[in-house]
């Protein structure tokens, strides 16, 4: 399947938007926050897309590439600074700690 019209003109924008940020350290942060108002969109494009779609979103559009990976960086660096699986299902219970007696 191939991505949508909707998934096309979303991820251009958001290429054309990371485009103007430099790939360095300090652009990237910046990055982060310049793009703060495409969060939605970007969602929009995850929970949209079939298998295979964002592949080839991510090879047409070299940024969106880009701002994907950062996300993907950043969210896996949140799951492990806060011990957590990115996969809700792959979590198990925590034992209960047992009281003094």
């Amino acid at each position: 399947m191939a991505p949508t019209n909707e998934q096309l003109a979303i991820a251009a924008s958001i290429d054309k938007k990371v485009s103007a940020f430099p790939d360095t350290a300090g652009g990237m942060e910046h990055l982060l926050v310049r793009m703060y108002e495409y969060m939605p969109d970007f969602k929009r494009i995850l929970d949209t897309a079939a298998p295979g779609d964002l592949d080839m979103l991510c090879e047409q559009y070299p940024h969106f590439y880009r701002f994907a990976k950062l996300l993907e960086q950043l969210a896996e660096s949140i799951a492990q600074t806060k011990g957590h699986t990115p996969e809700p299902s792959a979590r198990k219970p925590k034992p209960s700690p047992k009281k003094p007696t």
